[in-house]
């Protein structure tokens, strides 16, 4: 078990620094006046946060698990 949260922990991190690249090429876009850019940018966010949710959904659903098991939280 712990293997698979030390895994889980790696794809967080991964997935944040997507996002934080994706609103940095955003913000580059705009400075630039670049429309197309910007928008493809959107969507590379859009794109992350879609593939984070589940990620997210997880942790937050092994916890409550956890917690029901033994009777205190993780």
């Amino acid at each position: 078990m712990p293997e698979q949260f030390g895994e889980v922990k790696y794809h967080l991190a991964g997935w944040i620094l997507f996002i934080l690249c994706a609103l940095l090429f955003i913000l580059s876009a705009l400075k630039s006046g670049d429309l197309i850019l910007t928008l493809a940018s959107m969507i590379f966010l859009a794109a992350c946060v879609l593939f984070l949710i589940p990620i997210l959904h997880r942790r937050k659903g092994r916890g409550i698990k956890e917690r029901d098991r033994t009777g205190i939280e993780p």
